[in-house]
């Protein structure tokens, strides 16, 4: 995945003026950026509340500070294998809280379910106020590039070849499962989905819904915070509009998904391609997407890598504490 991520990030920036990139980010407006660090934080801090409001209805007591420390962790992981964060932040809070990490990863389902939502709205807001532009992005650029492709896939011949494959796979899982259904692999498979349900149940039996969804907006709005106050760090993008910097924010959050070690190159290619919209030359819309991208990383370097130092801390503190607990509850 890596090796996919440094190949867009030379196809993006290949017969660019490096010069001018480098002059320009030389001049960059660094308090402009520090607004944004400071914005990032928030998002990622808000994110950590957001979750443990999922958390809570399970019965489970997590503290704000060790859900940041995961959350943060977890993108760290991310940099280093795609998707590895979620996982990673579950394992964090497991041995922070002893919550079951089967009832987190529902957890983070529901998340990133709500999170897929917040994107469509604001794509279809988008949609609304810059369709023209959008309309040039996704049929004249990924369209043309992707007709042939496409076409050559959507055979009847593959598409009968996919239906059987996912048919019998599934299938031989049902045959699996009755068969050997008191097995203590497939018991273990059970419990961990009984777990993995009631995680994805704990949105139903919340009971501060209203803040849940503050912050779940509040994401949204800090990461188009960054984006729009990172255009004044530069004087290629320090004219453009709120609107530009909303879509800024989509097609970016798209290249984000891309299954690369946090967005590398992906990002760069679709922020780059969307500012080209707005008259941007190639390498000014690059400088722009490199200083945004870069930033983040390296809130989630840092942050990320004070996170797990800190996590050494609290585990030492929790295993100090338990003696305590259990001589307690014996003299009682």
């Amino acid at each position: 995945m890596l090796g996919a991520g440094i190949f867009l990030f030379w196809l993006a920036f290949r017969k660019q003026d490096f010069s001018h990139i480098l002059h320009e980010i030389g001049n960059i407006h660094y308090p402009y950026i520090i607004i944004a660090f400071v914005a990032c934080i928030i998002s990622h801090y808000s994110r950590a509340v957001r979750w443990n409001l999922l958390i809570q209805p399970m019965g489970y007591k997590t503290s704000d500070f060790n859900s940041f420390l995961a959350v943060m962790i977890g993108y760290l992981a991310n940099l280093a294998l795609p998707r590895m964060g979620e996982i990673s932040r579950c394992v964090v809070v497991n041995r922070t809280n002893k919550v079951p990490v089967d009832k987190l990863i529902g957890t983070v389902i529901v998340e990133r379910i709500i999170d897929v939502l917040g994107l469509f709205i604001i794509l279809f807001l988008t949609l609304i106020l810059e369709f023209d532009k959008l309309r040039v992005f996704f049929v004249d650029n990924l369209g043309n590039k992707l007709s042939g492709s496409t076409a050559s896939l959507l055979t009847t011949t593959n598409i009968l070849i996919t239906v059987s494959f996912f048919a019998l796979s599934i299938f031989g899982v049902v045959l699996i499962w009755k068969k050997y259904k008191e097995a203590a692999l497939i018991l273990k498979i059970r419990n961990f989905l009984a777990g993995f349900v009631e995680g994805l149940k704990s949105l139903r039996n919340m009971e501060k819904l209203p803040l849940f969804i503050f912050h779940s907006v509040l994401i949204w709005a800090m990461y188009y915070f960054q984006i729009y106050i990172c255009f004044f760090a530069l004087s290629a993008t320090e004219n453009l509009s709120a609107v530009a910097a909303l879509s800024v924010l989509v097609m970016g959050s798209f290249g984000m998904v891309v299954p690369v070690q946090g967005g590398i190159g992906a990002y760069h290619a679709a922020v780059s391609e969307t500012l080209k919209l707005y008259g941007m030359a190639p390498a000014d819309a690059l400088t722009f997407a490199f200083v945004a991208h870069t930033f983040q990383t390296i809130v989630v370097i840092v942050i990320g890598g004070l996170s797990f130092l800190a996590l050494t801390y609290v585990t030492r503190k929790n295993k100090q504490n338990e003696p305590a607990a259990e001589n307690t509850i014996e003299a009682v």
